[in-house]
């Protein structure tokens, strides 16, 4: 038996219900969780002294004694979140600094305009000096990126296979990179506590569209990263219109729907799609699978958030 394995899984446990912005008794987290009291009290008294978990106040119980109450440190590390947008051509650095309730402490936004990976260096020394906390850095890439490593990416000042070694090399910090349409994914699944078979696709303003799959909690990525890499199917796509757009969208939805079968489909855009994007789905998925239960289609025009709560999150599954 692996004692220290089953430490860990009970760790988590204990980290997962104390997360919940709560404060507990230890009978009472003994109670969610399946464990003895006496192995509540060795494990949060460790998470304790490490400072991940905050001692409060007494508080009366119902026999009238005093009974110790914990609750979660949101900041006992911080993340730095760096989100690369593109908006027309243009590229900027969205830097926020996240507690781990995905709370944003402090955002800034630097111009991306002829900006290398050493410029993002010195950005997050930066941040570094103001929070001494940051434990974790994750960027957030508008390109295919597999195992950490950068692929691809439309503009050439950034397209260094060594993107995340550089970026170790120069800040000393865990550093995590994830394209940005898995990363809003997995901000809307976290957020939501969806879990299942979830898949996005993103139209962003005049650059290709990109497409992600989640399965119980875990993107899928590929060997190359090219999972959700669809403009590989789509020709022309530079020229969509709001027409095309919904033409390319539906038939992306029809693919995902017999290669992955999933519960839900989400779809990020800018203000490209209005309701009939919803009809033509419905269409579409009445006359291929009349036979199956149709997957729940939603539109959200909130890439933004989703994407930089979901690099928090990511980071956090990392870290922890």
């Amino acid at each position: 038996m692996d004692t220290n394995l089953i430490k860990d899984t009970n760790l988590r446990n204990i980290r997962k219900i104390i997360r919940g912005k709560g404060s507990f008794t230890k009978p009472e987290l003994a109670k969610k969780s399946g464990l003895s009291t006496m192995t509540v009290g060795s494990l949060i008294n460790e998470l304790a002294e490490t400072g991940e978990v905050i001692v409060g106040e007494a508080a009366d119980n119902s026999i009238g004694r005093k009974a110790t109450l914990y609750s979660y440190n949101p900041e006992f590390k911080l993340i730095l979140t760096v989100a690369l947008f593109e908006r027309k051509k243009q590229l900027n650095f969205v830097f926020s600094v996240q507690n781990l309730y995905g709370e944003i402490l402090e955002q800034s936004t630097l111009d991306g305009e002829n900006k290398k990976v050493q410029d993002l260096n010195r950005e997050i020394a930066n941040c570094k000096k103001r929070f001494a906390n940051i434990q974790a850095v994750v960027v957030g890439i508008p390109g295919v990126v597999a195992n950490d490593r950068l692929s691809f990416i439309d503009f050439p000042q950034l397209a260094d296979p060594d993107f995340k070694k550089i970026l170790q090399e120069g800040t000393s910090l865990e550093i995590y990179i994830i394209n940005d349409a898995n990363a809003a994914l997995y901000g809307y699944a976290f957020d939501r506590n969806e879990d299942g078979t979830i898949a996005g696709v993103y139209y962003p303003d005049n650059y290709r569209p990109g497409a992600a799959v989640m399965i119980d909690g875990e993107v899928l990525v590929g060997r190359n990263g090219l999972v959700g890499e669809i403009t590989h199917n789509l020709q022309d796509w530079q020229k969509y219109s709001p027409k095309s757009a919904e033409e390319y969208l539906t038939r992306t939805v029809q693919e995902f729907i017999c290669y992955y079968d999933p519960d839900k489909i989400v779809i990020f855009h800018h203000d490209l799609f209005d309701g009939s994007v919803h009809k033509a789905i419905e269409e579409m998925m009445d006359s291929e699978y009349p036979y199956c239960e149709k997957p729940e289609t939603v539109l959200l025009n909130n890439f933004d958030l989703y994407y930089i709560r979901g690099l928090c999150f990511y980071a956090i599954n990392k870290i922890l």
